[in-house]
């Protein structure tokens, strides 16, 4: 019959591409997507199924509900939990983050789901910088509400012997942060940025959803908390200098 997987965000920038990869998978069995708003199915969901691909359901739920979330999981196998609050109020922030991770976490328990893989963010560790640093070796230290919301949210994922991912940066099309938020930096300063030496790690989107998605099906996949992230980071180096002219050289 093959596994039964919800993927929550499925609207998202992320959640969207995991949704896509679900539903092209041929070890699925049954993709169910979480949707706040009925109107708002996911490409993956209103997509003409594939020969032999899974079926796809759109559910209608929200993390502040947990009838809605027990609703979502009956039947599920695996979890993979991309949905979040980014902003706003912080009641609003730590009931979705942080109470309806734990919420949400209770009822794949509830349903019997072998795998929770939960989406969250590098910057749960705070700012940088960070050289050669493994998750578990770096102490949480969230500057932000948003931060601070899921990475309590983290815990219940953790506690429960789920897999938490944490990206930094991630780009592609349809990012309406990372590149945009760039810039609008370059746009309001006085002068180009110097080159500084500077690295940050970045993650291409459907790259992440790879691993997100791969992560709930593998069977060798570990609990705990994991960087995800290009092994190269970011460019900032500044190019090295030109060569020194030699005698008679053009000048």
């Amino acid at each position: 019959m093959g596994t039964r997987i919800l993927v929550t965000g499925a609207t998202g920038f992320i959640g969207g591409r995991v949704a896509a990869a679900a539903a092209a998978h041929p070890d699925l069995g049954h993709v169910r997507l979480l949707v706040r708003h009925p109107d708002a199915a996911p490409a993956a969901a209103t997509a003409r199924p594939q020969a032999g691909g899974p079926v796809v359901e759109t559910v209608r739920g929200d993390l502040r509900d947990p009838a809605t979330l027990r609703r979502a999981c009956d039947g599920i196998d695996a979890v993979v939990h991309c949905a979040s609050a980014i902003g706003g109020p912080e009641d609003l922030l730590r009931a979705v983050n942080e109470h309806g991770t734990r919420d949400l976490v209770a009822a794949a328990a509830r349903a019997g789901a072998g795998r929770i893989v939960s989406l969250s963010t590098a910057s749960v560790h705070g700012r940088g910088p960070f050289r050669a640093a493994a998750p578990d070796g770096l102490p949480l230290a969230p500057g932000s509400a948003t931060s601070r919301t899921r990475a309590a949210g983290e815990r219940y994922v953790l506690d429960a012997g789920g897999s938490v991912l944490r990206p930094h940066l991630v780009y592609g099309t349809g990012d309406r942060q990372v590149v945009p938020g760039l810039l609008t930096l370059l746009a309001a300063l006085p002068r180009p940025l110097a080159r500084t030496g500077t690295l940050h790690s970045a993650v291409e989107v459907d790259s992440l959803a790879g691993a997100l998605l791969g992560a709930a099906l593998s069977p060798a996949t570990r609990p705990g908390a994991y960087g995800v992230s290009h092994p190269d980071p970011g460019a900032g180096r500044p190019p090295p200098p030109p060569p020194t002219p030699g005698p008679g050289s053009a000048r």
